[in-house]
């Protein structure tokens, strides 16, 4: 685990070199580089050196949380799909089939619009666990502004 570490975080990929958007820590490498006790600053430098967009979704932050990402890091994660812009609004939101919740401390987390190239793309809304007793969902929303339209990643509050 210590070789991941250093080779993600020196950029030597198997072909070595500087790192690249091409060579975008996955997020089961991020889990794997806190587990191996490496810091929030130095992975959140990594990221941001290789410019990756992460769209993640309620599920994956919790996901993030329960594997021992801190908030500073998973809030690095979010924004980075702050700098999505589309050039037109989102379709209407399609009708989300809601079935009764898995248990009773599940919140509905609902269904949003994400952007893969130039298409609009639709992930389905679903029941998670929240980080906390009482945390509210406040869903993403994709925002008029200049250059088109400015996707504001939902959060727990």
């Amino acid at each position: 685990m210590a070789i991941l570490a250093v080779a993600l975080l020196t950029g030597c990929a198997s072909r070595g070199g500087p790192a690249t958007a091409s060579q975008t820590p996955q997020l089961s490498d991020l889990k794997q580089l806190v587990k191996a006790g490496v810091g929030d600053e130095r992975i959140i430098r990594q990221v941001m050196d290789t410019q990756a967009v992460y769209e993640l979704d309620a599920t994956t932050i919790i996901q993030l949380q329960n594997a021992g990402l801190d908030e500073p890091l998973i809030a690095c994660l979010i924004n980075t799909a702050t700098n999505l812009v589309a050039g037109n609004a989102p379709p209407a939101a399609p009708a989300d089939m809601v079935v009764g919740p898995p248990g009773q401390d599940f919140v509905w987390v609902p269904g949003e619009w994400n952007r893969r190239g130039d298409a609009w793309v639709w992930n389905a809304g679903g029941w998670v666990l929240p980080p906390e007793p009482g945390a509210v969902w406040v869903a993403t929303q994709w925002m008029p502004g200049p250059g088109g339209w400015r996707c504001v990643p939902g959060r727990w509050h």
